[in-house]
């Protein structure tokens, strides 16, 4: 909501006055706000009642896609294997 505030209320918008140095910071800060609010939801309590169940829901259906993207790239594209398996962790990571 604020990105789309400060891009179009002032022509030419206000986040392209601010300084350069400013952008990595803005950006880090932003990712904090996100990775705070994510595990102030978490209990704690039940992920360690949980254990391995958890570990394995949480890591296994990203390997999978990545692996899965990675063999398609390999498959489509001749990528060599190293490029393709990050291309699959990147894709695994922002898809829903």
């Amino acid at each position: 909501g604020s990105g789309i505030l400060l891009t179009n209320v002032v022509p030419g918008g206000l986040v392209y006055m601010l300084p350069e140095s400013w952008a990595a910071t803005i950006r880090a800060f932003g990712l904090c706000v996100i990775l705070m609010r994510s595990g102030l939801e978490l209990d704690v309590t039940a992920i360690r009642r949980i254990g391995m169940v958890a570990l394995r829901l949480t890591c296994l259906p990203g390997i999978c896609e990545a692996l899965a993207v990675s063999g398609a790239a390999i498959w489509i594209f001749g990528m060599p294997f190293p490029l393709a398996l990050s291309c699959g962790f990147v894709l695994a990571a922002v898809s829903p």
